[in-house]
C-alpha cells in the first residue's frame, strides 16, 4: 500500500523540485528603491541658508515622484515632485531652505515611488536635520548681517521679548528709486548703474511691534552686492530677506542699455558687444532721447579691446535713416582676391562691416593694432568699390599712437587698412580738348584727301572701245606703226563701220 502511494504522488513531487531548480537557475529580477536626504550643513545660524539634496536610487528609474516637507524653524519649498530619469540608477535634485527660528530643523522627504516604465516600487522616506542657532548680542551669522539677534536680557536690539505676535512680514520692501525683482524664498534683486554708489532701503514691518535690522542707507562696490533684512517678530521669531543688488560695472550689456542711459550720471555709456547683439530701433531711440554718448566694444577673452564705435545721440537724432545697426565686423571678405589686385598685393587688413549704409556723422571706428601695425606707423584707409572695382583712399592717413586706432568713416562697406600709399585709378576724360579736336580735323582732312584721289582715279581708268563713233575714233585706233603700213590707203567710214576703199 505504501509503495502505491509512494508510486503515485512521485511525479508530483518530481514536477515540483524541478520548478523549484528551474527558478534557482533563473532568478526573478529584484527591484531595489531607496531615497537618502542630506543638508549642506549641519549647523547654521538663524537668516542663513542651507541646501538639502535628495537622491533616489533604482534599478533603471525612468520615473520618480514624492514630496518634501520642512518643519517651522525653515522657509522653502514645501509639496510635490514628479519628473521623469534617463534610465540610470539613481536621480538627485536640491532645494534651499532659510533659517528662520533656533532650534532643530528637520527636512522630510516622504512618499517615493520609482519606475523602470514597467514595475513601480516605493522607495520610502527620510529626514535630515539642521540645527539652527541664533544670534548673539547683535553678532551676525554666516550671513554676514550686522546688527540683531538675541542678548542676554531676552531683548533684540532693546525689545523685550515676550510671548506676543509672531509676525515677521513686511508691509513694504524696496529700494528706493528702483523697481525690485522677487525670486522668492524672501529674495529680490536688482540692477543699478555703475555711477551710483549708494542705496536706500526701505523696510516696513507689518507688526507695529516687530523690529527690522538692515535697512536704511547702504555703500554699493561694483558687480554683486547682497543685503540682508532681519524681520524679529515679537515673540522672537526671525526672518531674513535678502536684496541682491547688481551694480553693472562700466562695461554693461546690452541688453542693460536703455537702463543705463536714463540711470546713469555719466555722459558716456560702454557696451561689452556679444556675439549676435545689434542695436534696435528702441536703442537708437534711448540714445538719441537722452543725447548720450555710447561706446559699442567688442573685447576678446583676456578683456582686450578687439573693435568699437563711438556714436553721439545728437549726431544720431540728425540721421532719420539711421533706425537699427549691427555693429559686427569681420576681417576678411569674399573680395578679398579683388581687394589684394587693386592694391598690388599690400600689406594691411580687410575690415568687413555687416552694416551696410551710411553713419551718424562724428562716428569713430577703433580698432586694435594688433600684429599688423605698429606705434608710429602711418595708415591709409581706402574704400571699396565693388560696382566699380576700385579702391579709393578714405579720409586723412592716421598715425598709431599706440594699441588702438581710430578711423572716422562716414559710411560702411569694405575697406583695406594698409600702410603702402596705393595709386589713384586714372580719371575717366570729360568732353573733347582742343588738341583732341585739331587730330580729329586733321584726321578729317587727310580722310576727305583719300576719298577725292581714289575718285579722279576711277574717272582716268581708260574705257574699251568696240568702234569708231567719228574719224577721230579712228584716228585713235592707229598707231603710228599702222599709219606707216597703211600710207596712201583711203577708207570709207559707214555708221560704225570702217572699211577700206
Amino acid at each position: 500500500m505504501k509503495k502505491t502511494i509512494l508510486k503515485k504522488i512521485s511525479p508530483i513531487i518530481l514536477t515540483l523540485l524541478l520548478i523549484v531548480g528551474l527558478g534557482a537557475g533563473f532568478p526573478i529580477k529584484s527591484y531595489a528603491a531607496g531615497v537618502s536626504i542630506y543638508p549642506s550643513s549641519d549647523t547654521v545660524y538663524v537668516g542663513d541658508s542651507v541646501t538639502v539634496t535628495v537622491t533616489i536610487y533604482g534599478d533603471e528609474i525612468y520615473a520618480y515622484s514624492g514630496s518634501v516637507d520642512c518643519d517651522g524653524n525653515l522657509s522653502g519649498f514645501t509639496g510635490g515632485f514628479a519628473d521623469g530619469a534617463d534610465g540610470g540608477g539613481a536621480v538627485s535634485f536640491s532645494y534651499t531652505y532659510y533659517a528662520v527660528g533656533e532650534g532643530t530643523a528637520a527636512v522630510y522627504v516622504n512618499g517615493c515611488e520609482v519606475s523602470d516604465g514597467l514595475n513601480k516600487d516605493y522607495a520610502g522616506d527620510a529626514a535630515c536635520y539642521i540645527n539652527v542657532i541664533g544670534y548673539d548680542n547683535g553678532g551676525g551669522g554666516t550671513g554676514g548681517n550686522a546688527g540683531g539677534g538675541w542678548d542676554d536680557s531676552g531683548q533684540i536690539n532693546g525689545v523685550e521679548v515676550g510671548e506676543g505676535s509672531d509676525n515677521t512680514n513686511l508691509a513694504t520692501l524696496e529700494v528706493e528709486g528702483y523697481t525690485l525683482t522677487d525670486e522668492g524664498h524672501d529674495i529680490y534683486s536688482v540692477s543699478v548703474s555703475n555711477s551710483v554708489k549708494t542705496i536706500n532701503i526701505i523696510a516696513v514691518p507689518e507688526d507695529a511691534n516687530a523690529v527690522v535690522v538692515g535697512a536704511g542707507e547702504q555703500t554699493l562696490t561694483d558687480g554683486e552686492n547682497q543685503f540682508e533684512i532681519y524681520v524679529y517678530a515679537e515673540n522672537g521669531f526671525v526672518r531674513d530677506y535678502v536684496i541682491k543688488v547688481n551694480r553693472r560695472g562700466d562695461k554693461i550689456a546690452l541688453a542693460d542699455l536703455e537702463k543705463e542711459l536714463k540711470e546713469t550720471k555719466e555722459d558716456t555709456v560702454i557696451v561689452s558687444l556679444q556675439d549676435g547683439d545689434k542695436i534696435t530701433k528702441e536703442m537708437i531711440a534711448a540714445i538719441t532721447k537722452w543725447g548720450k554718448t555710447v561706446k559699442l566694444n567688442r573685447y576678446d577673452a583676456d578683456g582686450k579691446l578687439l573693435y568699437g564705435w563711438t556714436m553721439n545721440g545728437k549726431d544720431m537724432a540728425e540721421l532719420k535713416t539711421f533706425q537699427t545697426f549691427d555693429p559686427t565686423v569681420t576681417f576678411e571678405s569674399k573680395n578679398a582676391d579683388k581687394i589684394e589686385t587693386l592694391s598690388n598685393y599690400a600689406s594691411g587688413k580687410v575690415l568687413n562691416f555687416a552694416y551696410s549704409g551710411e553713419l551718424p556723422k562724428n562716428t569713430v571706428f577703433t580698432i586694435a593694432a594688433g600684429k599688423e601695425f605698429t606705434k608710429e606707423d602711418v595708415l591709409y584707409l581706402y574704400y571699396y568699390d565693388e560696382k566699380e572695382n576700385t579702391l579709393k583712399q578714405e579720409g586723412q592717413s592716421v598715425t598709431v599712437k599706440g594699441d588702438e586706432i581710430e578711423l572716422a568713416i562716414t559710411h560702411c562697406s569694405e575697406y583695406l587698412l594698409t600702410r603702402s600709399v596705393l595709386k589713384a585709378p586714372e580719371p575717366v576724360k570729360q568732353g573733347n580738348s582742343r588738341k583732341d579736336l585739331l587730330m580729329m580735323i586733321t584726321m578729317a582732312v587727310e580722310l576727305a584727301v583719300i576719298i577725292i584721289l581714289a575718285v579722279i582715279l576711277i574717272r582716268r581708268r581708260p574705257k574699251p572701245v568696240a568702234a569708231a563713233d567719228s574719224k577721230d575714233h579712228v584716228a585713235e585706233m592707229f598707231t603710228k606703226k599702222d599709219e606707216e603700213a597703211h600710207e596712201g590707203d583711203v577708207y570709207e567710214i559707214t555708221g560704225r563701220h570702217v572699211r577700206k576703199r
